[in-house]
């Protein structure tokens, strides 16, 4: 008895390479494991700075009211 409701959940909770998700009639589609890979890679601080640096001077990132031209002197 042990073992088969142990089969039993093992099967039922085993993770799946294939998610089918869906909300009402959205379809969601999944993405590769090579993109997913690439979203999960670490951001490197040269990235942020390359980044930050291509954006207009007075643009906000946040409501905060710090805008480009201030985190780029500070």
């Amino acid at each position: 008895m042990k073992e088969e409701i142990k089969l039993h959940f093992e099967e039922r909770l085993k993770e799946r390479s294939n998610f089918n998700i869906k909300l009402g009639n959205v379809d969601f589609s999944t993405i590769t494991y090579e993109n997913n890979m690439k979203l999960l890679k670490k951001i490197s601080d040269e990235e942020i700075r390359m980044v930050l640096w291509k954006c207009e001077m007075s643009k906000s990132m946040r409501p905060n009211r710090f805008n480009f031209t201030f985190i780029k002197t500070f």
